[in-house]
This record gives structure tokens, C-alpha cells and sequence, in this order.
């Protein structure tokens, strides 16, 4: 029972420390980077693989310093979320020796605490944990004190665990937790009155929440087992009545509930729980063991006719149930399993968030595949190990087909490369021909030379100088008939067409002067539209010159860099290969040695079962009447078999 217990606390810590974290671990900062908004936008999605890559992109090019700090803790959260332990303790362990913001090397020192335990280094998470000062969010500080009793209960120092978790402040969602650990740890201080009061009052809590219901039907089964040990059968009744028929620990509880009733000598009570119990998937321990309590129960009700005849179904049945076991654990070292738990959480994932394939996304295994070595393990499936070694083998999975991929895109990138160098050499030349006929300098020294015409004019004020073409054709036609009328000497008529003349040039002089400003201010404009469009064009043909110069060096450099990552792909996939043979042989002997227990246990139920049978029998021939006639059957002298935790 105490085992049982221990194993309760643990899981209920583990889940509600893991959480935690998740929640936790989302930062809340304001985002002054957009690129570190784009590395937030695939970590909400649980998209790890693209928000590390976009992370480690943007710092390679200088991007995203306003957030350094936060990219830091950031990165060490996401490696440490599928279990590379060594570069986020490396990431956290940098951040406590450059970082002076006491926000910061608290949650440095949380994050390394976490790691510390994850690896189960107790003495490095305690001291870690003893570094944090009072600067974390409310949420990671109640997920601190939880980590810290994790960590005492680790060492077997409940009383201190206790004490911790008695004075526990935390968000309203986790205190029903946070009491039923503090029961278990008081439990198992042997402050057994204490705890099983607060087991009974989690055990008791109204609520809807289906999470909160399998907590009271947990805290309910707990305190049912405890009184059990304690041999109080009524208080194990009353609490293990509570627990849901329909739920995740309703057999473990059926079960305790016949054996209570028949300590209390309630065997007609005892047959109502056992016989439900044997309506229900044998591959629990609970329906198995209750193969086993029916024919004891009826024996002690004196059926012993009865009673032999389900303790032969019993073996009968153990007898199938291990040949099913044995072609099971074929299947599984067959690789059936994985690839089916795979296609199943594939298919659950099609409308969540996020690619079910990503690496470092959660598994969702709301249903398990229709396999029957599935549902076998049901516990195993359910448990931490086997899901992380099953999110490793995923993750492997995710980052071979990656690699695969990246072989026929290297391909594709030099095939892209050679185009780029086949289109650069056809165009090069029609290029430098263009470019030899359109002479740059001449123009600028053209344009050099209209500017230093329009300094002079407008340092003269000369208005003519500003004149269009119409206006200049009159001017030079009024010279030319002066010139006409200079020829006439001193004739009478000269002189009236010399002021007609001068009239005319004054009347184009006046307006010239009259629309100077105008006209320069115009001129001006042109003029710096030219130098822009000057100054534009040698830009530009610099800038043809360097690609023609550079262009061919880049198109090169490109080459190398994917010429080298064909050799490194095709090492990084080989050693993938490498470790997802090893995940794989890994997570079959976990499942092949669980399906060895069951049959270990089955084993073990069918001799109970022959032993029970043949003690029936004995009794049945020593209670023989000489005339033949059979006596009433005696109840067998059999013991009840030690109740199996699921899971164990």
C-alpha cells in the first residue's frame, strides 16, 4: 500500500510539475522585434523545430538583440521540452554568468533547478532551487514550491515535503493538487491521520471539471487502499463507493471495494464489484485478479460447486489470454506497435494546432490504435517514460524524414545553381554590349556642363540666357535686321525702323528679366533631376559591374556550401538511422518486458487458481459420505491474492 501510494504522489507531481512548466514557460513580454515575433508566433503553435531555426537564424545575421535575454530562456525552454538536458543547462548556466537582472537569474536558476531534477541530480536541483531569489511570476513560484517538495519527496524527506505543500500559494486550478500531495507526503511521514483527512477532503470536493473529478476519484482511491492497510473496511467502503464507475481508476476501485466487503464478512457484497469487474477488459490487473476473488467469495459462501467451476474458467481464460500475449509480443518486436501508435496520433492531430509530424510537438493520444498489444499496455502508454521515449522516436522519425528531404533539395538547390550560372553567362554579353554604348562619362561631363552654365546666368542674372528656342530665334532676327538696317546709312527711313527695332528687343528684353525668377527656378529643378538621374545611372552601373565581378565568386561560394552539406546530410541521416534502431529496440523491450510481466502475472494467477481448485477438491473427497452421498461442500481454505496495482 505504501508502494502504491509512493507511485500516486509521484505521478500526481510529475503531471502537475510538467504542466506547470508549459504554462509557465510562455514568455509575455512585449515584442520590439519583429523576427523575434515570427520566432513567437511558431513557438505558440508548439512548432519547436521551425521556432529554434528561425531563432538561431535571426541571431546569426544580428537580428532580435532587443530580446537576448528572453531568446535565451526561450531556446533553453524549447531544447529542455524534448529533453536536451545538456544544451539547456549550458544555455541557462551562460545566462546566470552575464545576466545582472535578478528576473532573470531567478528564472536561469528555476529552469536549471528543473533540469537538475529531470536528471535526477537532487543535491544540484535543491541547490539550485535555493538560489532563486523573489523575483519570479506568480505562476513560477507556486510551480517552485512544487518542484521543491518534488525534490524532498525524491530524498524520502516528507515531513519537509509536507511542510512546504501545508503552506503551499499557488492559482485556485492548483490547489486540489497541491492537498493531495501534501496527504500522500503526510502518508508517508506516518502522519497517517492527517493525510487520509485530507485525502478525504479532496476525496469529497464538488466539482464538474472533468480533470478535477479524476483527482477526486485518485484521492478517493488513495484513501480507500490506506484504510484497507489500516483495517478499517467500513471508512475503505465508504471512500472507494465515490470513485466514478466509469472512469480511469474505477477497477483498481471495484476491486478494493470486494475485498473490503469481505473483510467486513459481506461476501454476497463483495460478488457485486468482483462480477461487474469480470464484465470489463482483461488485459487490466484489476478484472484478472477478479477471476480469482469470485470463486474465493463463492467459496466462502460454501459453493464450492460453483466456485470450481469459475476457478477453471479463470484458468481457461489465463490460458488464452497468454497465447494472446505471446503473438502480441511477435507483433511488437515486428515494429506493429510504434507504427500504429504514429498513424493514430497522426490522424488525432489533423485539426489541433501545429503539424502532427513537428519536432518537440506533444503527443495527443486521446484514443489508442485498434491493436491488441495496444491495449495491453494501456498503462505503460500512459506512462512518462514510454511517452517521452515515444516522443524521442517520434522527433528521430521527424528529422529523418527531414534529412530525406534535404538530400533531393540539395540536389535541387545545385541544379538551381548551374541555371544561374547558364542565364548569367548568356546574358553577360548582350550586358557589356548594352553598357559600351551609352558613355557615362560624356553625359556627366554634359551635365557637368549645363550646371556650370546655370551658375553663371544666374550669377549675371542673365535673363536672356534663360530664353527658349522661339525666343531666341526673335532675338537673332532683330540682329539680323538691324544689321539689314545699319546697311541703309543715314537714309530717312532708317532711323524710324532702328526704333521700331529697339522697341521690339526691349518689349523681349522686359519679359525675359520679368520671368527670370520663374524660369530659373525651373531650370534649377531640371537640372537636379539630371544630376539625380546621372548619379542613379553610375550607381547602377557600378552596381552591374560588381555583379559581373561578383556574381560568378557567389555562384561558387553557394556551390561549396552545398557540395559540403551532401557529405554532412548523409552522415547526420546514418547516425539517425542509428538512434531510431536504438529508440525503437528500446520502446519494444519496455512494452515486451511489461506484456513478460503480464504474464508473469497470469502464470502466477493460474497456479493460484489449480492450487485453489485442487485444495476444492480435496475437501469435496474428504467430506465423501460412505453411501456415496456427497456431504455440503465446505468453503475452500484459500487466501486472497495480493492486490496488483495497475501499472506496476
Amino acid at each position: 500500500m505504501q508502494k502504491t501510494l509512493t507511485r500516486c504522489a509521484a505521478i500526481c507531481l510529475g503531471l502537475f510539475l510538467s504542466g506547470a512548466v508549459a504554462a509557465a514557460s510562455k514568455p509575455g513580454r512585449q515584442v520590439q522585434d519583429p523576427h523575434y515575433g515570427d520566432v513567437l508566433f511558431y513557438f505558440y503553435q508548439d512548432n519547436f523545430f521551425e521556432a529554434i531555426t528561425r531563432l538561431m537564424a535571426a541571431r546569426e545575421v544580428g537580428r532580435a538583440k532587443a530580446h537576448t535575454e528572453d531568446g535565451d530562456l526561450l531556446m533553453g525552454g524549447m531544447l529542455l521540452s524534448y529533453g536536451q538536458h545538456e544544451q539547456a543547462a549550458a544555455i541557462f548556466r551562460h545566462l546566470l554568468d552575464t545576466s545582472t537582472k535578478p528576473a532573470v537569474r531567478d528564472r536561469a536558476w528555476f529552469y536549471l533547478a528543473r533540469v537538475s531534477y529531470e536528471r535526477a541530480a537532487l543535491n544540484q536541483a535543491e541547490e539550485a532551487l535555493g538560489h532563486i531569489g523573489t523575483s519570479l511570476p506568480e505562476r513560477l513560484e507556486a510551480e517552485r514550491q512544487i518542484l521543491r517538495a518534488q525534490v524532498l519527496m525524491a530524498q524520502s524527506r516528507y515531513d519537509e515535503a509536507a511542510a512546504i505543500l501545508k503552506d503551499w500559494k499557488g492559482p485556485p486550478d492548483w490547489a486540489g493538487y497541491a492537498r493531495f500531495n501534501l496527504g500522500i507526503a503526510l502518508i508517508r511521514a506516518e502522519r497517517g491521520d492527517e493525510g487520509l483527512k485530507l485525502l478525504d477532503e479532496v476525496g469529497n470536493a464538488v466539482t464538474n471539471d472533468p480533470e478535477q473529478l479524476a483527482l477526486r476519484d485518485r484521492a478517493n482511491l488513495a484513501l480507500g487502499f490506506a484504510a484497507i492497510q489500516a483495517e478499517q473496511p467500513a471508512t475503505a467502503v465508504t471512500a472507494l463507493q465515490r470513485v466514478r464507475l466509469e472512469g480511469p481508476y474505477s477497477n483498481k476501485a471495484l476491486l478494493g471495494l470486494g475485498w473490503a466487503e469481505s473483510a467486513l464478512d459481506h461476501d454476497r457484497g463483495a460478488l457485486v464489484p468482483w462480477q461487474e469487474l469480470q464484465k470489463r477488459e482483461l488485459i487490466d490487473p484489476a478484472v484478472q485478479e477478479s477471476f480469482l476473488a469470485v470463486p474465493y467469495a463463492l467459496a466462502r459462501l460454501h459453493a464450492n460447486n460453483l466456485a470450481a467451476a469459475r476457478y477453471q474458467d479463470a484458468i481457461k481464460t489465463f490460458e488464452t489470454e497468454t497465447g494472446r500475449l505471446d503473438a502480441s509480443i511477435a507483433n511488437i518486436r515486428g515494429g506493429k506497435l510504434l507504427s500504429a501508435l504514429l498513424a493514430e496520433d497522426s490522424d488525432q492531430n489533423k485539426d489541433k494546432k501545429g503539424a502532427p509530424d513537428q519536432l518537440g510537438a506533444g503527443l495527443h493520444l486521446e484514443k489508442l490504435p485498434n491493436t491488441t498489444e495496444s491495449h495491453y499496455l494501456v498503462y505503460l502508454l500512459a506512462s512518462r517514460p514510454f511517452q517521452e521515449g515515444l516522443k524521442n522516436y517520434r522527433d528521430l522519425r521527424f528529422l529523418h524524414d527531414n534529412l530525406t528531404q534535404w538530400t533531393t533539395d540539395v540536389a535541387v538547390f545545385s541544379d538551381m545553381l548551374s541555371t544561374q550560372k547558364l542565364a548569367y553567362q548568356q546574358r553577360q554579353p548582350k550586358v557589356t554590349q548594352a553598357l559600351q554604348q551609352i558613355d557615362l562619362d560624356a553625359i556627366d561631363h554634359q551635365r557637368g556642363a549645363y550646371s556650370e552654365r546655370l551658375r553663371t546666368i544666374e550669377d549675371k542674372q542673365d535673363g536672356a540666357g534663360l530664353a527658349n528656342a522661339t525666343e531666341l530665334r526673335q532675338l537673332a532676327s532683330l540682329e539680323n535686321i538691324n544689321a539689314r538696317i545699319a546697311a541703309l546709312g543715314n537714309a530717312p527711313e532708317a532711323e524710324g525702323l532702328r526704333e521700331q527695332v529697339r522697341l521690339l528687343k526691349g518689349v523681349l528684353l522686359w519679359n525675359l528679366d520679368h520671368d527670370y525668377k520663374l524660369r530659373l527656378w525651373q531650370q534649377k529643378r531640371v537640372q537636379t533631376a539630371l544630376d539625380d538621374a546621372v548619379a542613379q545611372a553610375q550607381a547602377q552601373r557600378r552596381a552591374v559591374d560588381d555583379a559581373q565581378q561578383g556574381i560568378p565568386a557567389r555562384l561558387a561560394g553557394f556551390a561549396q556550401r552545398v557540395d559540403k552539406q551532401t557529405p554532412r546530410i548523409a552522415e547526420l541521416k546514418q547516425k539517425t538511422d542509428t538512434l531510431l534502431s536504438r529508440q525503437q529496440a528500446f520502446l519494444q523491450d519496455l512494452a515486451v518486458h511489461e506484456l513478460e510481466q503480464y504474464k508473469a502475472r497470469l502464470h502466477q494467477y493460474t497456479v493460484e487458481a489449480r492450487f485453489a481448485l485442487a485444495q476444492i477438491y480435496d475437501r469435496a473427497a474428504e467430506q465423501e459420505t460412505p453411501g456415496g452421498a456427497a456431504t455440503a461442500p465446505v468453503p475452500a481454505a484459500v487466501e486472497p491474492a495480493p492486490t496488483q496495482v495497475p501499472g506496476q
